[in-house]
This record gives C-alpha cells, sequence and structure tokens, in this order.
C-alpha cells in the first residue's frame, strides 16, 4: 500500500500544503536561532538549542501517543 493512498482525496492538498510550511518554519526557527546567537553567549545558545530541542521532543510525543485518532470518513 502506497503512503499517498491513506490520504483522503480531499484533503491531499491541505496535507501537502501543511508539510511544506512545517519545512519553512523550520528554516524561521533556525535563522532566528542565528540571530539570536549573534546577542547572546554560548551557555544561552545551548540553554535555546536545549528549550527548542526538548520542546520537539514533546511535541512528538504527544503526536504518536496522546492524541487521539482521527474519526474515519465513510467510504
Amino acid at each position: 500500500m502506497k503512503q499517498i493512498d491513506l490520504l483522503d482525496p480531499e484533503r491531499r492538498a491541505s496535507y501537502l500544503a501543511f508539510g511544506g510550511l512545517t519545512f519553512h518554519g523550520a528554516k524561521l526557527v533556525a535563522a532566528t536561532g542565528i540571530v539570536v546567537g549573534a546577542f547572546i553567549g554560548p551557555v544561552f545558545m545551548s540553554g535555546y538549542i536545549l528549550i527548542f530541542g526538548a520542546l520537539g521532543a514533546y511535541l512528538y510525543y504527544v503526536s504518536l501517543y496522546k492524541m487521539q485518532p482521527a474519526p474515519q470518513l465513510a467510504a
């Protein structure tokens, strides 16, 4: 089974758009880190990276184990 077959055909474009948005959001966070790193010291920059890493791990955990499954649409 192909992964694309798992998506609802009516919402496929929305999923693709959101996937592209997450990539641009990651670029924005990385660019912000570069700017912030110019103004704060290396210890605080380590904390900045640690906070975003912990936030990402938490959101990943929540998306895998804590979210309720989406209701199935009638075919």
